[in-house]
């Protein structure tokens, strides 16, 4: 038989085995006991004891031992070739294992060269970074330094702004103080320029009435002529008088109308004088027109006074306008310039060159919720010498009637 590649394959003939182990040791069964030697040599014993019963040999070299032996010989061969087969593969793959761990090994230096060599590298790094720190630091002590000076510079500039600022409030107060001395010296030269006009008007209404009475004696002198030529001249004469009597009629009227423009100029400068008064008084100037002055702050009491007693029975609006005209001034007269009402609000009041009283309302946010313009001049004379509110008259066309179209308010 012959073994190869780890197969065995074997024929027993005749109780011989012969075979071989390729890549192995061949075994040798050259010198093995068989059948036909022990038959020989039997043949070979003296026939002298052939009483003796014949040995059967039958079998002898088939036993079954004996080929179960030689066939475990066989298995051992096979095994034995098994296991230089393995041998040699376990050898070949210690070589290819010793070869990978060369080149592994090779590997592994390549590799733990690049370590060493980004090591190296991260070493660098690090150095930059502690470089770029540094830089960093040094940046941030310069800008320290440098908001430092900035602040400082900055409370140097508001400082100086501060002083300025102050130091113009100064001049501007000094400005404004002119201002005000200029204007209470410009109402004063109207008040007195408004005096003389008055005073003019006077003695042009004296003069007038002067007219008026010369012009009746005219005509009494005329009538009286016209009645003596009358007497002596005939035909034609009534149309001559209705002539005459109507070319009086018109001077007449003219006379009437020309007088009443005058009256009517006359007291409108008399009620202008209250708006006045109150700008005198709350100046402290003094013209000369104590009376008027004495005038409106009595008046400006029996307002206070109406307001006081008989508030249930006046028109809501005239109520309501009254007492912004009485909550504008003291008992002297003067105008209150600020005050605050019952709901926090700020009051500010003036009077304009045309008499009015202005007073402004600010809410507590300092914007402006409200706005009235009182006629001074208008609400004063509607005050009678008895103390009452306008005229009583059945046509109620008073100021205590509900149907005047509106108060006093512009």
């Amino acid at each position: 038989g012959a073994v190869a590649g780890g197969a065995v394959d074997g024929t027993v003939a005749d109780g011989a085995v012969d075979g071989a182990v390729a890549g192995g040791t061949a075994l040798d069964l050259s010198n093995f006991v068989t059948k036909t030697d022990l038959t020989t040599a039997l043949d070979a014993v003296p026939k002298g004891y052939s009483a003796q019963p014949a040995v059967d040999l039958t079998g002898l070299g088939t036993s079954t031992n004996q080929n179960t032996m030689i066939a475990n010989q066989g298995t051992m061969g096979t095994s034995l070739v098994n296991l230089g087969t393995g041998q040699e593969q376990a050898a070949i793959d210690a070589a290819a294992n010793q070869a990978k761990l060369i080149a592994n090994q090779g590997t592994m230096g390549t590799g733990i060269s690049n370590a060493n060599t980004a090591l190296g590298t991260l070493d660098t790094d690090l150095s930059a970074v502690a470089s770029s720190v540094d830089t960093a630091n040094t940046s941030l002590g310069t800008l320290g330094t440098d908001m430092s000076t900035g602040f400082a510079n900055a409370n140097t500039q508001t400082a100086d702004m501060q002083k300025a600022v102050l130091g113009n409030q100064t001049t501007m107060g000094t400005t404004l103080k002119t201002l005000g001395d200029n204007a209470n010296t410009f109402y004063g030269d109207l008040s007195s320029t408004q005096s003389n006009i008055q005073d003019n008007v006077g003695t042009v209404q004296d003069d007038l009435n002067t007219l008026r009475t010369d012009q009746a004696d005219n005509n009494t002198l005329a009538d009286q002529a016209r009645a003596e030529l009358a007497k002596t001249v005939t035909g034609g004469f009534d149309t001559v008088t209705a002539a005459q009597k109507t070319a009086r009629d018109t001077a007449s009227m003219r006379n009437t109308a020309l007088q009443g423009q005058l009256q009517a100029t006359a007291a409108n400068n008399a009620a202008n004088t209250f708006s006045q008064a109150a700008t005198q008084i709350s100046q402290g100037t003094a013209t000369g027109q104590n009376t008027s002055q004495q005038d409106f702050v009595n008046r400006l009491a029996s307002v206070r006074n109406i307001i006081a007693t008989q508030a249930g029975s006046l028109d809501p609006a005239v109520l309501a306008e009254y007492t912004t005209l009485a909550d504008g001034f003291d008992a002297q007269g003067k105008l209150v310039q600020q005050s605050v009402d019952a709901r926090g609000n700020t009051l500010r009041r003036g009077i304009t060159e045309q008499g009015m009283l202005v007073t402004n309302t600010y809410n507590a946010q300092g914007a402006l919720s409200n706005q009235t313009n009182s006629d001074i001049n208008t609400l004063i004379m509607a005050i009678q010498p008895t103390g009452q509110f306008g005229d009583l008259s059945a046509s109620g066309g008073g100021l205590m009637s509900a149907s005047s179209a509106a108060p006093y308010s512009q």
